[in-house]
């Protein structure tokens, strides 16, 4: 489980790790920056961080093709999200071209 720093600093490295790591489309490096889960594409990421879901930060903030391989990977774009948004909001409340 991801253990999430209290000094404000570390918790905004570890942030910026995983805000890297999606706009990178880094698979690997995604999965250790979130803790190494097997099931890390598929799980809420920590509340604290503000990020959601993997495949719904991924729709707003990763190149396509790393869309595909979370969905590849076993990524549910129909996940449970506390407010009713899924992914399919989340893909057409997004600017993205492609």
């Amino acid at each position: 489980m991801l253990e999430i720093p209290e000094d404000r600093c570390e918790r905004h490295r570890l942030f910026k790790a995983i805000d890297d790591a999606f706009k990178a489309g880094d698979f690997e490096g995604l999965g250790v920056a979130l803790g190494g889960s097997p099931g890390w594409f598929d799980e809420q990421m920590p509340f604290e961080l503000g990020l959601g879901h993997p495949l719904e930060y991924a729709i707003y903030w990763s190149p396509a093709a790393f869309i595909s391989i979370l969905l590849d990977a076993g990524s549910d774009p129909n996940y449970h999200h506390h407010g009713g948004f899924p992914a399919i909001i989340a893909a057409l409340s997004t600017d993205r071209g492609d």
